[in-house]
């Protein structure tokens, strides 16, 4: 019984709000029909496209969608058609169309380049990103991941870092890297509460009610903090009436309760899972709840249930599986930097293919020829900076080699007349004792001569004494 009201509270909730949400997409139709600027016109039909998509009306936001996308290359608004074409993607690979959805986000990137938009060059890589991560490329998928960020941190898009955010942290989530994964959700769940995003805030619950459904081997105190998490992303995704938002909580819950042994809660669950995934037409959803379904009813001995959901989940595998030939095809043509891939418009504009192509490869060669002047542009300037930089530092070493050498040359200079000054005063000084000593000498040579005149008048004269010896004799 509480089985029963449980449901139908559920379905009465549900209706309530896609009553909420025809209700806007009657009101952005009337602005569109009212709106005579035709980028605003098409901004309303991308809008109405999201609004369908979110309600899991996917007939609808295609059509919307390729509405937004005809009317936009009408009136050459190229943000408008970039815009178009990643909601046409986005509506794809809800769907499990993985290789539409390629081919059209490549579009959305080829566009945006060409346009400089890039906002859409990030929303474009982050999106291919998400195609290659449900294909299990996580090593492609990171690449995409990152280059959409730095797309959104160079226009300042907190939405848009937020939502890699949110995709790094699933790519580590799968990983089973949780603490890198945990990390990146609370990065994420922060922005988003900033930007009162409530689909983003459900989608962080979500994500992080898988990590402690991760955990929950060998830690069984982890399933309500899960159960916890999905109820209340269901909760808000139920608030915006976000359809996958809803099936994903709701399928996720199933499996807690089946993991508690809560049969009948899990029943509640997956059944409404169950249903809103194929009022959605959403493959690998209703092929997941269907697998969960099988396994509840084998576990309640119901086996003509359980046989009948495997089989049904084993028709919704092999359909989302023939996709693989295709997106395999589109996976080898990206080898070629995204700008080379086949424009494959399959539901319009098929005469434009081949001409497309042509305007695509004469761009790319543009584009390359302009890419490589601009390499070789910057190589030269930075070889003149260095040699620049180089003759500047000669110039330097130069100029204080000359300026040491003309200190020397001044400091010798100035010793050398030091050194004449000082040989100057030597031989005046030299003059002068010659001087000195030549009036000494002539004074010493008066003083001689005249002692010896004064010697002379005292000694009796040797010839006197001589005269008078000789006559002494002659008398003897």
């Amino acid at each position: 019984m509480s089985k029963k009201i449980t449901l139908q509270l559920l379905v009465f909730l549900l209706n309530s709000f896609c009553l909420l949400f025809s209700q806007k997409t009657d009101s952005l139709k009337k602005l569109y029909a009212a709106e005579k600027n035709d980028t605003i016109r098409i901004d309303h039909l991308i809008n109405i496209c999201w609004a369908y998509q979110d309600l899991g009306e996917y007939n609808n936001a295609l059509e919307h969608g390729f509405n937004a996308r005809t009317y936009s290359k009408k009136v050459n608004y190229k943000k408008g058609e970039a815009d178009a074409c990643n909601r046409i993607a986005e509506v794809f690979r809800l769907q499990g169309n993985y290789s539409m959805a390629l081919d059209y986000q490549l579009q959305n990137l080829k566009i945006s380049e060409k346009a400089l938009y890039y906002y859409g060059i990030a929303k474009a890589h982050k999106n291919i990103g998400v195609i290659y991560f449900q294909q299990g490329d996580n090593e492609k998928a990171l690449k995409e991941f990152l280059s959409g960020l730095n797309f959104f941190e160079k226009v300042n898009s907190k939405l848009g870092i937020g939502h890699s955010y949110h995709n790094l942290g699933m790519l580590y989530e799968k990983e089973k890297n949780f603490d890198k994964a945990t990390e990146y959700y609370k990065k994420t769940l922060e922005i988003k509460k900033d930007q009162g995003d409530t689909k983003g805030i459900a989608a962080i619950h979500l994500q992080l009610g898988k990590i402690f459904q991760e955990l929950m081997p060998g830690h069984a105190e982890f399933a309500d903090s899960a159960f916890q998490h999905y109820l209340l992303s269901g909760k808000m995704s139920r608030e915006i009436n976000y359809l996958p938002g809803i099936v994903q909580s709701d399928l996720n819950a199933g499996k807690i309760k089946f993991m508690l042994n809560d049969l009948k809660g899990s029943e509640v669950f997956l059944t409404e899972s169950m249903k809103q995934a194929k009022h959605a037409g959403a493959r690998d959803l209703i092929k997941q709840s269907c697998l969960a379904l099988a396994e509840l009813n084998e576990k309640k001995k119901d086996y003509q249930k359980a046989h009948y959901y495997f089989k049904t989940a084993i028709a919704y595998r092999d359909s989302t599986e023939n996709e693989a030939n295709t997106k395999k095809m589109v996976q080898l043509q990206m080898q070629y930097e995204f700008g080379k891939v086949q424009v494959a418009d399959s539901l319009r504009n098929l005469a434009n293919i081949t001409e497309e192509k042509t305007h695509h490869e004469q761009d790319l060669q543009k584009q390359k020829l302009i890419t490589y002047c601009g390499i070789g542009g910057f190589v030269l300037m930075l070889i003149i900076a260095v040699f620049a930089y180089l003759a500047f530092k000669n110039k330097q070493k130069a100029n204080a080699i000359i300026s040491l050498q003309k200190d020397e040359a001044e400091f010798q200079r100035k010793k050398a007349e030091q050194q004449k000054e000082i040989a100057d005063s030597q031989r005046i000084i030299a003059y002068e004792q010659r001087l000195v000593i030549e009036e000494k000498q002539k004074e010493i040579l008066a003083s001689i001569h005249y002692a010896r005149k004064i010697q002379r008048a005292l000694i009796t004269n040797e010839k006197y004494i001589e005269r008078n010896l000789t006559a002494l004799r002659k008398v003897k």
